[in-house]
């Protein structure tokens, strides 16, 4: 376990303790829930979107193609 030390201003400390105490949660176990969750949201796509990336066959034909072409160090990488 690690100990983080975080430097805010009084008012974003009040807004982020009502909203540990809105869910019954420390100050700590507050803010890494919050940063999870935003960190899932800003990594991974929806499961729907993922549905739809998968079922467009020119999109993942595309993507397999990148795929391989990435692992065997070909073509221009941006």
């Amino acid at each position: 376990m690690k100990t983080l030390t975080v430097r805010m201003s009084d008012e974003d400390y009040q807004t982020i303790l009502k909203g540990a105490k809105k869910d019954r949660r420390t100050l700590s176990n507050f803010m890494l829930s919050a940063t999870l969750h935003a960190m899932e949201r800003s990594y991974y796509t929806p499961q729907t979107e993922t549905n739809e990336i998968m079922k467009d066959k020119l999109l993942m034909e595309g993507i397999e193609k990148g795929h391989k072409d990435a692992v065997k160090k070909r073509g221009r990488y941006l």
